[in-house]
């Protein structure tokens, strides 16, 4: 976590289990002799959502201020464990025909992960304790991106 950055980092990963649970989809089963690289993009689907749960864990820590840091984390938390009670009816649709299982995990991760693009990155960024300093913290980020854009006359460039 220290060397790459929240952002980046998530949509990679959930970009690669995305990619490796849809393969699972179009990889046919055990019985065409294909069973080992299935079992590969599997495992490679299963690594980087798990991989990519505890990034996502640490970024929405540092995502909200000190004041609704409990309140947000405890939503995430909830989300999961909505997740967690869907998933186990998919496998079980899954076991019949794989896109139920792997088509809806795939194309869950890897476009609700596209969604991360739009959120600031925290990596080296101070934490926040209330909303005002964020909100100022946001303000003065615009403002700066703002200027580059402005020439002398106040008119964008």
């Amino acid at each position: 976590m220290g060397r790459f950055n929240r952002r980046s980092s998530l949509v990679a990963l959930t970009a690669a289990s995305g990619l490796c649970s849809l393969a699972c989809v179009v990889i046919p089963d055990e019985e065409a002799g294909t069973g080992g690289l299935r079992l590969a993009a599997e495992l490679a689907s299963f690594f980087a959502s798990c991989a990519a749960f505890d990034v996502m864990l640490m970024y929405s820590i540092e995502l909200f201020p000190t004041s609704v840091r409990n309140s947000a984390v405890g939503l995430v938390r909830k989300a999961a464990v909505l997740g967690g009670v869907v998933a186990p009816m998919l496998v079980a649709l899954g076991r019949e025909r794989s896109y139920w299982s792997f088509g809806v995990f795939g194309l869950a991760v890897g476009c609700l992960g596209l969604f991360v693009t739009w959120l600031p990155e925290t990596k080296g960024r101070r934490l926040s304790d209330t909303m005002e300093e964020e909100e100022e913290a946001a303000a003065a980020i615009l403002s700066c991106a703002g200027a580059s854009d402005m020439n002398n006359n106040g008119e964008l460039v």
